[in-house]
């Protein structure tokens, strides 16, 4: 039977690694140990598990070193990396990859906004330019109306009826001549489309408390760097904020920017909800964080829909790695029985009852 060591990064939840002393061998949880599990019973290998010093998957220094898993495969220290490593032109440079068996994509994660203030919850029907064509409306049409049809009335008595019937209130206008009725009726109907415009939208606030504007896309989250109103920490020993920096993209660059200048990075391991508050946004892989935070309809924070970029995942391999055919193999018939989507649902179902 073939022995391989493997590193693999333990900065999952519940990736652990437990030392089995009756078998005198180690297991890993998680779904990458249940991976692994199943991997060494179909090709009869035993691993010996090692962790890197610096807990990070691998980014390359500005020596030209590697660190993490990836350096730890190139010195060839070990056999196999396994830790939801994503497939880039620069890993694949030094290192060898298996078959993918699933996809990385990266985005960001923010604390539910709460419910607006409901002392304010009159003025949610309408945003600010109707309010201000109102209160317009309120000081001009008097203005308009008096000369036209109230030439006996204060200026104050006809304020008050315009105001009213804005209200739904009525005005007596039988002394008045056809033509002005005419014109009256268009400012009634005017403002009764208004009052059940407000009226229905007001009813379904009551109905369903208004949130609070979040943080929805990666432009939204620029923004509110720049604004100094949020701090975004990536995960550290990713390439993460190496690719932010060398997008293409301005808002990409942004974030980059402020992560690298203010050196917003966190550990893997350490994620929680402790972590978030109405200030902080999390960078991460969208699976991990569904498996951490839960999927619809009981996640517990907002994840959002936009994406960083999409990746391969496989497993690392040194050069010239004896099995990578057999592993491959082994690999695509893990991905056809549906066990691996499985084990991550049972890791989000876990993660809730937590």
């Amino acid at each position: 039977m073939v022995r391989f060591y493997i590193v693999i990064a333990l900065l999952q939840k519940g990736l652990d690694k437990n030392h089995l002393q009756n078998q005198n061998s180690t297991s890993i949880s998680g779904v990458e140990g249940e991976f692994l599990k199943v991997l060494s019973e179909q090709l009869h290998f035993t691993y010996e598990v090692f962790s890197p010093y610096d807990r990070q998957w691998g980014t390359a220094d500005w020596t030209g070193n590697w660190t993490g898993v990836i350096g730890m495969i190139l010195r060839n220290e070990v056999d196999i990396g396994l830790s939801h490593i994503s497939i880039t032109e620069e890993r694949a440079s030094v290192v060898d990859f298996s078959f993918p068996y699933t996809i990385l994509d990266r985005t960001f994660v923010t604390a539910k906004p709460g419910d607006g203030p409901k002392m304010a919850s009159f003025t949610y029907p309408f945003n600010k330019n109707v309010w201000i064509l109102i209160l317009l409306l309120t000081v001009i049409a008097p203005l308009l109306f008096r000369p036209l049809m109230f030439k006996k009335r204060s200026l104050a008595s006809v304020f008050f009826m315009i105001f009213g019937s804005m209200l739904k209130q009525p005005i007596d206008n039988s002394e008045q001549p056809c033509m002005q009725r005419l014109i009256y009726s268009s400012w009634v109907g005017s403002m009764t489309l208004l009052y059940f415009a407000y009226s229905g939208i007001l009813l379904s606030y009551i109905t369903v408390p208004w949130q609070k504007k979040g943080i929805k896309n990666i432009r939204d989250l620029a923004h509110a760097l720049q604004a100094g109103t949020h701090k975004c920490l990536a995960p550290d020993g990713t390439i993460d904020t190496k690719l932010l920096l060398n997008s293409n993209l301005h808002y990409y660059r942004i974030i980059g920017e402020y992560i690298a200048r203010n050196n917003w990075v966190y550990e893997s391991s350490a994620m929680s909800e402790k972590l978030l508050d109405d200030r902080t946004v999390l960078i991460g892989s969208r699976s991990l964080l569904h498996g951490f935070f839960g999927y619809d309809p009981y996640v517990t924070e907002y994840i959002s829909d936009d994406s960083f970029g999409v990746w391969n995942i496989g497993i690392a391999l040194r050069k010239n790695f004896c099995c990578k055919e057999e592993l491959n193999f082994a690999i695509l018939r893990t991905l056809s029985s549906g066990l691996y989507e499985k084990w991550w649902k049972d890791s989000a179902f876990k993660s809730g009852l937590d």
